[in-house]
Formats: structure tokens, C-alpha cells, sequence
């Protein structure tokens, strides 16, 4: 059976508004951050997530181990539900799966850097060099 699901939680971390995506298909997780500025009321995130004119990009995909569900006595599971809200650990996979994307970014970043450093070194190396050449053509 298949099994997507994709959630959302608004929090505020000083000074923005920030939502934060888990999308969940079949055992793959991935997570986005979004910065609203303002609170978001519910209406606007319903709009936005419809009218996707903002693109949202997601963590690389990583796998989810999953638990086992246990159908047992009501209490219990009210007693786990309320322990799990009270630690947000998913809040925290979602920060982790974030954290991880932004890491892969920064590699890339520095790379591209690196690279455009070594051209424009490059670059000016040759010039100099072909001023070298070009002074002492009369010679």
C-alpha cells in the first residue's frame, strides 16, 4: 500500500515566521523551510500550497525507518501522543534533513568559488604574459 503524506509546521524562530515541510513517501523523507515574515494564517498557507507559484525545494531524499504501530489500549497511545508533542522529534528530523541540504549547498558553493578563482587566475596569468611577449616583440 502506498503510503505519502506531507506536513507542515508553522514556528516562530526569532524574527520570522517559518514553516517547516515533511514530506513522507513510502519510506523516503524529505524536508523543506520555508520564511513566512509575518505570522501565516491558514487561509494563506492553503493559497500558497495551491496556487504554487513559489517553488519549494526539498531535501535530498533519505530513509525512514519506520516503528512498528501497536493498536493497543487507547490511554496508552494519549499518553504517547502527548509525549511526542511535547519533544517535537520529527521538528528535529526535519532540522537535521535541512541542516544536511544547506551542508551540500555550502560544498557546492565553495567549489564553484574555488573554481571561478582558478579561472580568473588563469585568466590574468595569460594577459600578463602576452604583455610580456608583446614588449619585447621589437627586440
Amino acid at each position: 500500500m502506498l503510503r505519502n503524506s506531507l506536513q507542515i509546521t508553522v514556528l516562530f524562530e526569532d524574527p520570522f515566521w517559518v514553516g517547516i515541510l515533511e514530506r513522507t513517501e513510502e519510506d523516503q523523507y524529505s524536508a523543506a523551510k520555508i520564511v513566512f515574515g509575518v505570522e501565516p494564517t491558514s487561509n494563506e498557507l492553503y493559497h500558497r500550497f495551491l496556487q504554487n507559484n513559489y517553488p519549494i525545494k526539498f531535501s535530498d531524499v533519505s530513509k525512514e525507518h519506520r516503528q512498528k504501530k501497536s493498536h493497543g489500549n487507547p490511554k496508552r497511545r494519549k499518553r504517547i501522543v502527548q509525549r511526542e508533542m511535547k519533544n517535537r522529534s520529527n521538528v528535529s528530523k526535519a532540522h537535521a534533513a535541512i541542516k544536511a541540504q544547506h551542508e551540500l549547498m555550502k560544498i557546492e558553493k565553495v567549489c564553484l568559488r574555488k573554481e571561478a578563482l582558478e579561472e580568473n587566475a588563469r585568466y590574468k596569468y595569460n594577459l600578463k604574459q602576452s604583455k610580456r611577449k608583446a614588449k619585447h616583440k621589437g627586440r
